[in-house]
């Protein structure tokens, strides 16, 4: 779907953001990415850069401990970070001119219409790096379970940066978990206005939600391939076992005619960049 030149633009394009958190912030302030692990109690500081990532380009980190050499420019920097990157988002599709144009590009145009959507609204974008040793292996989820949509048809579009394989972390499917309809969990603001502003800002409505363990089927993609997902679809990344790391820009895209963009979401409504896609 996508050419190398393109490719390696985006690639390039997220290490020059990296490059630019490394010359304009103070590096020990950016947080491990707070839901990597259910198991981890984000701090404040941490929730507070979560929420505002929803409407601007924010570095989140696998671990949030580490030590760069002051001595070192700015480009050898960002490549030692790079290796210890989690995500960039999460609205690189509205605020970085590299990603907008492969967002809004007209094969993706193309296959949004070839769904059946009519009034597409790009919502959620972010840069992913799977990468050894840090980076670890997710849990079967859902996309929904973080974008809300109602009634839900969320489209999750995966670009493979580069390739994507078994060794370095490739996404994993079960095939046809999607035609059940069953969002087993919602990642959301937290509704206790007490709670909320005492620092317990989101919630998951289910502790302990039951994902299969079996009937995943590893997704190898060519870099420039994409893989296209529904939003109830359960999917999961294993390790990165390979000296490449596994590069994916990925977005979401729901069908404003049929659909709303629910309340409970994490992130909130902002018409900057939440964006028609034709």
């Amino acid at each position: 779907m996508l050419n190398s030149d393109q490719c390696i633009r985006m690639y390039q394009e997220a290490g020059k953001i990296i490059e630019k958190v490394i010359d304009s912030e103070d590096l020990e302030q950016v947080p491990r990415f707070p839901f990597v692990s259910k198991g981890d109690i984000p701090s404040q500081s941490d929730l507070d850069y979560f929420m505002k990532s929803a409407s601007d380009i924010k570095l989140f980190l696998n671990k949030k401990e580490f030590t760069t050499d002051a001595h070192v420019d700015s480009a050898a920097k960002a490549k030692v970070i790079q290796k210890r990157a989690n995500r960039i988002g999460h609205a690189l599709h509205a605020l970085n001119p590299v990603f907008k144009e492969i967002t809004f590009s007209q094969p993706v145009k193309d296959v949004v219409k070839a769904v059946g959507f009519k009034k597409p609204i790009v919502c959620q974008s972010f840069y992913l790096m799977m990468q050894s040793p840090e980076g670890p292996s997710a849990t079967g989820h859902q996309a929904s379970t973080y974008v809300i949509v109602e009634p839900s048809k969320l489209l999750s579009f995966c670009v493979a940066v580069n390739d994507c394989t078994v060794d370095n972390g490739c996404l994993e499917v079960i095939p046809g978990s999607h035609k059940k309809g069953d969002l087993k969990n919602k990642f959301i603001r937290n509704p206790n206005e007490k709670e909320f502003n005492q620092g317990k800002r989101f919630i998951y409505t289910e502790s302990q939600p039951e994902y299969p363990d079996q009937g995943y089927v590893s997704i190898p993609l060519k870099a420039g391939s994409v893989l296209l997902m529904d939003g109830f679809l359960i999917h999961r990344a294993t390790s990165c076992t390979s000296s490449e790391p596994r590069n994916m820009y990925a977005f979401h895209i729901y069908d404003a005619e049929k659909a709303q963009f629910s309340k409970e979401n994490w992130m909130e409504y902002n018409t900057s960049t939440f964006l028609p896609l034709y």
